[in-house]
């Protein structure tokens, strides 16, 4: 008769860095929409140096939180001319398509990977920020789950000049997980 062995599952291997070379503007550029405004996404070396030494020993969920805060810094802009119209952007982005790589996408996808502008990168950035178990950090994602609130109201869309306080969020995510090694 076999004896029960103890086994372990490994977590599956994910890298903190995203390789940005599909998205560059010679690559992205010329297959948007003239009412595009498009600044490709690039790796953030300072940032990155920062965690290559300790990468290897970061836990799979240590990595799943730092590769946003990443992500978010690293991300680009994609602006365009709707406004506070939702409804046309929403068609609009569903309705037009880029290749990138093999791949064929709609801008709406090509936005959520590459736009810091998108609300769901934003509402992802401070939902890393309140899982951290900093208390500092989770109370300023609260504060800026609130200015995110306004900002729909008032405004209806994000503006590049409202970036700075969820960059300073997400810098304050990536040192509280380094800070652990």
């Amino acid at each position: 008769m076999l004896e029960p062995v103890e086994t372990k599952a490994l977590a599956p291997q994910i890298s903190v860095f995203n390789d940005w070379s599909l998205y560059s503007t010679d690559l992205i550029g010329p297959q948007l929409p003239k009412n595009i405004r498009y600044t490709p996404p690039k790796p953030n070396e300072e940032i990155r140096n920062k965690i290559k030494p300790v990468e290897s020993k970061l836990t799979y969920i240590d990595k799943s939180i730092l590769d946003i805060p990443l992500s978010f810094l690293e991300k680009g802009y994609m602006e365009d001319d709707f406004i506070k119209d939702d409804g046309a952007r929403d068609k609009f982005y569903l309705s037009h398509t880029v290749k990138v790589g093999e791949e064929v996408i709609d801008l709406d996808v090509l936005a959520k990977r590459v736009n810091k502008l998108s609300g769901s990168v934003i509402t992802g950035l401070i939902s890393a920020g309140q899982v951290t178990g900093d208390p500092d950090i989770g109370k300023k994602s609260l504060e800026l789950r609130d200015t995110v609130n306004k900002i729909s109201r008032e405004q209806g869309h994000y503006l590049i000049s409202d970036m700075g306080q969820f960059d300073e969020l997400a810098k304050s995510i990536i040192e509280h997980i380094l800070s652990k090694y």
